[in-house]
């Protein structure tokens, strides 16, 4: 389960279009910064040697509730919508127990649908549910 993103190109004037671009390719939301941007989240780095070297530099954004997503299959398995209500809900919290090179580890993670969001992305959630609360 990861967030939509990538690397910026070129073309992408700042972060925040690359994160817009990323964003229509991957889902197919079109966002706009004008609209529905609300602000940055705290950068995210791998904690672990087991990952690539990568910065992650979250942007949110707010789009209406019926919002549809239309996936780019050869990026993205499925889209899955989740409240803060469902994230802050003590019932969807998790572990998942992950094999790296340096040895077991359990790490916290939400179920999403379903789904087990852990890693990068959870703590990338974990940081928004923190800033939505005091107003982002």
């Amino acid at each position: 389960m990861a967030l939509p993103g990538g690397k910026r190109d070129a073309a992408d004037s700042t972060l925040l279009a690359t994160a817009i671009r990323e964003t229509v390719e991957e889902t197919g939301v079109v966002l706009s910064e004008s609209d529905h941007y609300l602000g940055t989240l705290d950068q995210a780095a791998p904690w672990t040697a087991d990952i690539p070297t990568i910065t992650i530099h979250p942007f949110v954004f707010g789009v209406p509730g019926e919002t549809v997503a239309m996936p780019d299959r050869r990026e993205v398995d499925s889209v899955h919508w989740a409240s803060i209500e469902a994230l802050r809900d003590p019932a969807n919290a998790h572990t998942v127990d992950w094999q790296m090179a340096s040895g077991p580890g359990t790490f916290p993670a939400y179920r999403v649908d379903g789904q087990v969001v852990w890693g990068l992305t959870y703590r990338i959630l974990t940081d928004f549910l923190v800033k939505a609360a005091d107003g982002l």
